[in-house]
Order: C-alpha cells, then sequence, then structure tokens
C-alpha cells in the first residue's frame, strides 16, 4: 500500500436540513422526511425559486467562529 492509498476518518459531522448532526439526520432520512420547504417568507418574494432547503439551526449557536470559518 502507498502512502496516497491511506485514509483516515477523524469523525462524522453533519448539518443539513433534516438536523444539526449525523444522528438526526440519519433518523430523518429512514424517516422519509425531505428538508425541503416553500419559501412563503416576504424577503424571498424576489428569488427566482420558490423551493429551498435550508439547516434545521444557525450553525453559529453550534461552532465557534474558528470552526465556522
Amino acid at each position: 500500500m502507498t502512502r496516497s492509498d491511506r485514509v483516515l476518518v477523524t469523525g462524522v459531522g453533519a448539518m443539513t436540513p433534516l438536523g444539526a448532526d449525523a444522528p438526526s439526520t440519519w433518523a430523518g432520512l429512514l424517516g422519509g422526511r425531505s428538508g425541503a420547504r416553500l419559501l412563503d417568507e416576504e424577503w424571498a418574494e424576489g428569488l427566482p425559486v420558490r423551493v429551498a432547503a435550508g439547516l434545521t439551526v444557525d450553525p453559529a449557536s453550534l461552532l465557534s467562529r474558528a470552526e465556522a470559518r
């Protein structure tokens, strides 16, 4: 095996429209949930799309400033 064939996994994380971590995202997938929704807020009226998938939590509330960068 050469050096380029090696992989090191240090953790699994996910911040998705289904949850703020890998377990809640996986549970949402298994449960058949969708993170997509209709954009019906006033600020979205000028956008060319009407459907989006936003995060369930604000990343700044879970990550330090350095991690968010």
